[in-house]
């Protein structure tokens, strides 16, 4: 299991900040489908506080700071 420490939403991506799991991606159109999209790996002991989807970019609060990923489906 996961502990999930923030969800957050956009334009079909969903994205859950997973603490030192990173950050789980999923594909979702608000209906009972979720398709998982990977996983974006946060490094050792980076533990991931916080997520923000804009569109096609996620943004993490981590204990290293802040990081920005655009992702692609």
């Amino acid at each position: 299991g996961y502990s999930i420490e923030s969800i957050d939403y956009n334009s079909g991506l969903l994205a859950l900040a997973a603490g030192n799991d990173g950050t789980l991606l999923y594909d979702w159109n608000e209906d009972l489908n979720v398709n998982f999209l990977g996983v974006i790996n946060s490094g050792e002991d980076n533990f991931v506080y916080d997520i923000k989807v804009v569109g096609s970019t996620v943004y993490t609060a981590s204990e290293n700071g802040v990081s920005i990923y655009e992702i692609k489906k």
